[in-house]
């Protein structure tokens, strides 16, 4: 195992990737700001290590409840690689209107935002290397033509907007604890957006109601278990209001704050503390049956557990979907129910086809989250954008996903 504190760089940007297989081996732990760069020769008896020994694995924790199991792929690669050898925390795409759309991501190490324009099948830099101060780590869009950017190392947000000319800054605010995630959403429905905050390290979340421009009120804290990171929109009873929805990595339990109107919150817990590791929490129909469910991926669980929505006052359903060799550090949900699932060095597709999962695979580097489904072409598929945030950039795969997507075979037990 090799320690290193800078990322691996790779030549080139906005280019087609012809190789699919060459990804560098890597891997991130949570409590410092090292990468643990695990060489290819020796992922298995790494693997092996990190499930025997938590103490070796840094933040590791118990092993989750589904065997491990084998895999033999090749990997669909990407149609863009953007800002390769850097690492970006955090991203999200948004429709600019027309046949375009734009790409932000808040790269980490390089203590800039970039952003990137998409139209048709071609993808335009505006600015790779926008400064915005010590350690970006999440971006989020508040207008078609205005993104957010949290600055967590300088205890910030900056209001920037992109165009042809390049990028523009709009506004600065100060943040109530260095923030790690970042929603700027309507929450209470007056026409204002709010902003939602979730911490680099804390157990509280906290919403800043919009008071026009770029005011905000005081913020207001809704109670969570230590790093409640990846917040998550989604309107779980089905009211019309925009609940809140997130997994504390502390304690592995899953709050839904269900907004009841008048800036007032509820807490419904969807899952109990235990001994899991969530990362990012996807939210989406994978049932198909009406409701929105939620997909956590389990960095150390070796699977991703799905609660499925059994409605109003029910407790949730739970199924548990398996990783074929670490565990999932990011989660997402297609619109027709199927599993965008990041593991190390790729993002694979899980969907329920005669009673079992059957997976697909997509190539991906290094600590592949988070990731984001948008279509970005406007031509009616998801297509898929990665940010690999441990050193590998931004990769971007054009849909249709699943038919482009590699079928892989995983031996041993199908999950049940």
């Amino acid at each position: 195992m090799i320690l290193v504190s800078s990322p691996r760089q790779r030549p080139g940007a906005c280019q087609i990737k012809q190789d699919s297989g060459l990804l560098p081996a890597g891997r991130r732990g949570r409590c410092n700001d090292y990468f643990f760069v695990v060489p290819g020769s020796w992922r298995l008896l790494t693997a092996f290590l990190l499930a025997v020994s938590p103490a070796l694995a840094g933040c590791a924790g118990p092993a989750g409840p589904v065997p491990a199991q084998q895999v033999k792929a090749r990997k669909a690669p990407a149609d863009f690689e953007l800002a390769p050898g850097s690492a970006p925390w955090g991203g999200c795409a948004v429709s600019a209107g027309g046949a375009s759309s734009l790409i932000a991501a808040a790269l980490h190490d390089r203590n800039a935002a970039g952003f990137w324009e998409v139209e048709a099948d071609t993808v335009r830099p505006i600015n790779e290397a926008f400064e915005v101060g010590y350690h970006p780590d999440s971006v989020a869009a508040c207008d078609p033509d205005t993104f957010a950017v949290a600055v967590e190392g300088a205890g910030k947000i900056l209001f920037l907007r992109p165009g042809r000319a390049g990028v523009s800054r709009i506004a600065e605010i100060k943040t109530p604890f260095p923030t790690r995630d970042l929603l700027c959403p309507d929450l209470d429905g007056d026409g204002t957006r709010d902003l939602v905050l979730a911490p680099y390290s804390g157990a509280k979340i906290a919403i800043l109601w919009g008071e026009g421009g770029y005011a905000f009120a005081q913020p207001q804290f809704l109670e969570a278990a230590p790093t409640p990171w990846h917040p998550r929109l989604v309107d779980w009873n089905q009211d019309g209001l925009s609940d809140l929805i997130w997994a504390d990595w502390d304690t592995g339990s899953v709050r839904l704050y269900e907004n009841q109107g008048d800036r007032r919150f509820e807490l419904r817990m969807l899952q109990p503390p235990n001994p899991l590791k969530p990362r990012q929490l996807g939210v989406g129909d994978i049932d198909l049956d009406g409701r929105p469910d939620a997909v956590m991926a389990l960095e150390v669980g070796k699977a991703a557990r799905i609660l499925y929505n059994r409605g109003e006052g029910r407790p949730v359903g739970i199924e548990d979907v398996p990783a074929p060799t670490w565990g999932y550090v990011s989660a997402e949900v297609m619109r027709d129910g199927t599993l965008a699932l990041g593991e190390e060095g790729r993002v694979l597709l899980a969907r329920k086809i005669d009673g079992k999962w059957r997976f697909r695979e997509l190539a991906a580097g290094s600590l592949p989250s988070p990731i984001i489904l948008s279509d970005l072409n406007h031509d009616g598929n998801e297509d898929l954008i990665v940010f690999n945030s441990a050193g590998d950039g931004v990769s971007v795969h054009f849909g249709p996903l699943w038919e482009k997507a590699v079928p892989i075979e995983l031996s041993g037990k199908d999950p049940q």
